[in-house]
């Protein structure tokens, strides 16, 4: 397993990167998905100085019978506050828009391109509120 300076090293390095696309908005999609996996290591992390959670990256107990995504998401919602849970599960929704051009709720297909889909501000949000929520909540 990482250790818990890798994976704020992995989360720092991705919030960068977020932050140096965030400057044109020409790659919205690729915000997106960076900003969700600054967030997963920031909730790494979290877990890694939690001793009541497995950590996630790779083991999740015996008894489990969801993924190790379904396991991540619900140890954040037991052990976190509903903000982290909620600004956690907004980027990887949306992440999982902007990557697969997906809608899993209603099993529908995104018919534009990503770059219209979402607006300025809505990436703008997922970056400056979203992320921000789970590294300040997470004391990171």
């Amino acid at each position: 397993m990482a250790s818990l300076q890798a994976h704020l090293r992995q989360a720092r390095y991705n919030e960068s990167l977020a932050q140096q696309l965030l400057a044109n908005l020409e790659y919205k999609d690729w915000i997106i998905t960076v900003t969700f996996y600054a967030a997963i290591h920031y909730v790494e992390a979290a877990f890694f100085q939690n001793p009541k959670i497995v950590h996630t990256e790779i083991s999740k107990p015996r008894s489990y019978r969801g993924s190790y995504h379904d396991y991540r998401t619900e140890m954040i919602l037991e052990n976190y506050s509903p903000e982290v849970w909620q600004s956690f599960r907004k980027l990887y929704e949306q992440s999982r828009i902007a990557r697969y051009l997906y809608f899993p709720a209603g099993r529908e297909f995104l018919e534009k391109p990503v770059q219209e889909y979402f607006s300025e501000s809505d990436v703008k949000g997922f970056f400056q509120k979203d992320l921000a929520t789970i590294r300040q909540s997470l004391k990171f």
